[in-house]
């Protein structure tokens, strides 16, 4: 059970400090506090001091608040001297709060000029949208701040804000402070403007009881007219004006709605696609729709021959959020559920996953006109945080544990290292006191005794010694280029683009740590425990780095203990022996067997399936579990920290504790119809907002079958997190949240391919959601070598290396039957 604790005081702040004087907030006047007697030794002395001192509290609800401790005390002397302390303490307060000075900040922006420019004040109605913190490292240690309202005036780009501040330790001496931040976006904001148009009545019984008897298909057609509406009105420029996507494909220059389609292949096009979509009941939205969808959409001759897609050169707007997903729930808490460990699965997957660091030289912002690269600050470094997690392990032949390891994560994490990079590090819960938990029982990074964290310097090192590398990257993966499958007049747009899946596999290899130190003293192996371990924890510890300094020149000893270093931090995962202990890949695709993972929206009837887990270590910046004064500390340091995350809502799902969750209904990334949380990236996500993905000097385009989970888009440091099955079966890695939609992505690591009925087949070109798999390869559209397995292959081929996963080796011909696909 976590320990509330109330008289805290820490170091400094995570924020940046910044002067806002000029901004103050409204005050409640000063008080004289008359004798500063602060003990008495009678009951009688006690009230007469108390009384005089309340004559000096000119706010009514802080003196109505002491007058009720003081008739709750009656004649006990210990209570009244407290109720005495306290009113020195609110007199002192009320004194002071003219001098202090405060730093805000919303949504992660810290208040300065210009910070605000890009939020809508009409996004701003959560209290956790803001946070308040005292200045100066004296008054912090005294004060802390309680957000109580926020009012948004849209018009006026302005929020006005209500908090306490409070005496730490003192719950009950505090004072009402407002202030008004200026700076935000006017006019509605289009998050807004779903949840007006889309969320239907979400707590109204009836609705969702007529929802629920629908199929999929007619959830959808009436969804998504609401959908089209919330987007369309985005565009809008004025109230009331046509925002039919005929008017808006008559607008001018940039404001044409994809402009990048001539008004030819437009009329092409848009008949051409819905009667195919019709003729062949393929499922699919109108063209029209897509175009608003900023799908990628696809290009018919006046014939009627397909000629490619045309992607979008725009950026993605408007994913708004599934009202069904919000449905008789908080909608501040639909992105996932911190701190909690719900099950045996979430057990299972917590103490395999690991928070995964980076640390590379942080650059000034002065570009050096000769290389035209920022400088690098000495001595400073810059971390990229992600999620990582066990996968396979080379098998050892001496009987010794294992000390070589790949760990799955993101591409887009994994790529922080490189020749610069000066250490990483690992944080993981400890097995042995890592237990189902009630929810919130869990810390942040910095303060859960349960959490240790392992430093591997890398520094001056050569890379060929390091004890990590990349050993694949799903990337130019495909046997055709995403610009071939574009028509002819729109391939310049991914010309010198190459496809890939955000997903990468490190090889950590602890029979490369080193025993001793660098030329500055710093050693290449260190850890680190959090206040509050058992002691026996802390030794532990202590045992694994003095075990590998110890064995300094002797290697039989380094061996040893580089071996239990590995067994140490893996939590001894190569001996475990239960059924579904380990990890595996599944090697089906839920779009070829939905009926697995549609799960009835009515929870009372009786479903078989599969339901999907996540667990990942996001930044603390979204805990919306926090107790404000027991939690204080990690509130204050949440820009430091990491904490487990879950994919559950904060109100009904978390309530299931034997299952996982499910897909998303979002429609801003649903490519089928009538498969909710089922995505082809090519069409419905080639890009992740604005921008390509960039790696290796390159420009990446997203492509592959993708899901969306339910009630899973936390903060940064999520990424990297793997979906399972309850088997314990990995079906995605996550790689891109979207926190107003309560939902993101995950690309598929195996994907059976979809002809789509055809309708994307011409004579010169054909396009279907390619068939490929990540780990064991041989799908049609693959290209050879594409795949861990024959990378491991290409690697180790003449070292008979062989791992968990692949205990024959990596030959085509040892690929389990039930991966190898039936063309």
């Amino acid at each position: 059970m976590r320990k509330k604790i109330l008289n805290l005081v820490f170091g400094c702040s995570s924020l940046i400090a910044l002067s806002l004087t000029a901004c103050s907030p409204q005050k409640e006047g000063q008080n004289q506090s008359g004798s500063s007697k602060t003990q008495a030794s009678t009951p009688e002395e006690a009230k007469n001091l108390i009384n005089e001192k309340l004559e000096s509290l000119k706010n009514k609800e802080q003196k109505e608040e002491i007058q009720k401790q003081l008739s709750e005390s009656g004649d006990d002397i210990t209570k009244l001297n407290k109720v005495l302390e306290n009113v020195n303490l609110q007199l002192n307060l009320n004194n002071e709060i003219n001098n202090l000075q405060f730093q805000y900040s919303v949504k992660g922006n810290e208040v300065r000029e210009g910070s605000l420019a890009n939020i809508y004040a009409d996004g701003i109605d959560s209290p956790n949208d803001v946070f308040v913190q005292v200045k100066g490292k004296d008054e912090e240690n005294k004060y802390l701040t309680i957000i109580k309202e926020v009012k948004p005036n849209k018009a006026k780009g302005e929020v006005e804000i209500k908090f306490d501040v409070v005496r730490r330790g003192y719950e009950t001496v505090k004072i009402s402070e407002k202030h008004i931040i200026k700076g935000f976006r006017t006019g509605d904001d289009p998050q807004r403007i779903f949840d007006q148009g889309i969320n239907k009545s979400i707590s109204n019984p009836s609705v969702i009881k007529a929802y629920i008897a629908k199929s999929q298909a007619e959830r959808f057609a009436s969804d998504n007219e609401d959908y089209i509406k919330a987007l369309s009105r985005q565009l809008a420029t004025k109230p009331g004006e046509d925002v039919s996507v005929e008017s808006l494909r008559k607008r001018a220059g940039d404001s044409k709605l994809r402009k990048e389609i001539t008004d030819d292949q437009y009329k092409n096009s848009k008949d051409k696609f819905d009667s195919l979509v019709k003729e062949k009941q393929a499922n699919l939205d109108s063209f029209d729709n897509w175009l608003l969808k900023t799908f990628s959409v696809p290009l018919y001759d006046k014939d009627g021959k397909f000629q490619g897609f045309s992607i979008n050169e725009g950026s993605q707007f408007g994913i708004g959020p599934s009202w069904i997903d919000s449905a008789q729930r908080n909608k501040f808490q639909i992105n996932g559920y911190p701190r909690t460990i719900l099950n045996e699965q979430y057990l299972r997957q917590a103490l395999q996953t690991w928070h995964i660091e980076f640390a590379n030289p942080a650059r000034n912002e002065y570009i050096d006109e000769n290389t035209r690269k920022r400088e690098i600050i000495p001595n400073t470094f810059t971390p990229t945080a992600g999620t990582a997690w066990i996968m396979d392990y080379a098998l050892d032949s001496t009987g010794t544990y294992p000390t070589k390891w790949y760990v799955g994560t993101n591409l887009h994490v994994a790529q922080a290292l490189t020749n610069e990079t000066n250490s990483f590090s690992i944080a993981r819960l400890q097995k042995d006191t890592t237990q189902i938990t009630n929810p919130n029982q869990l810390a942040s990074t910095g303060y859960d005794f349960r959490i240790e964290k392992f430093n591997f310097l890398l520094g001056k090192t050569k890379k060929e010694e390091w004890p990590i590398k990349i050993v694949y990257t799903a990337t130019d993966y495909l046997s055709k280029d995403p610009k071939d499958y574009l028509d002819a007049s729109h391939q310049d747009f991914l010309k010198d683009k190459q496809e890939f899946a955000d997903f990468a596999i490190l090889e950590i290899d602890f029979s490369k740590i080193k025993s001793g130190n660098d030329d500055a003293g710093n050693y290449y192996f260190s850890t680190y425990g959090n206040p509050g371990a058992p002691e026996q924890f802390a030794a532990n510890l202590r045992k694994i780095e003095d075990d590998l300094r110890k064995a300094n020149g002797n290697e039989s000893s380094l061996k040893i203990a580089q071996s239990n270093i590995a067994k140490f931090i893996t939590n001894d995962y190569a001996n475990l022996k239960g059924e579904h202990d380990k990890v595996e890949f599944i090697a089906q695709d839920y779009l070829h067997n939905y009926e697995k993972i549609d799960r009835p929206l009515d929870s009372e009837k009786k479903y078989d399936g599969d339901s999907l887990y996540a667990v990942g270590w996001p930044r603390a910046d979204l805990d919306y579990k926090w107790d404000q004064y027991a939690d204080e500390k990690e509130i204050k340091n949440k820009k430091l920290n990491y904490e487990l995350w879950i994919n559950k809502d904060g109100q009904v799902s978390i309530k299931n504790n034997k299952d996982g969750n499910w897909l998303s209904y979002v429609l801003g990334y649903r490519t089928i119809n009538d498969k909710p949380g089922i995505v082809d990236a090519f069409i419905s996500a080639p890009k992740n907002g604005a921008k390509f993905h960039e790696y290796d000097g390159k420009q990446w385009v997203s492509v592959g079958l993708n899901y969306s989970p339910k009630h899973y888009a936390p903060f940064g440091g999520s990424s990297g997190t793997s979906i399972r099955n309850q088997n314990n079966q990995l079906v995605a890695v996550f790689h891109s949240a979207n926190q107003n939609a309560g939902a993101g992505l995950a690309v598929a690591f195996r994907s059976q391919g979809y002809d789509y009925k055809g309708i994307f087949k011409g004579d010169s070109k054909n396009y279907e959601l390619p068939q490929y798999d990540l780990i064991y390869g041989g799908g049609k559209d693959q290209k050879e070598g594409a795949s861990y397995r024959e990378a491991m292959k290409k690697l180790y081929e003449s070292q008979n290396i062989k791992t968990y996963l692949f205990p024959n080796g990596f030959a085509d011909d040892k690929v389990p039957e039930k991966f190898k696909f039936s063309k």
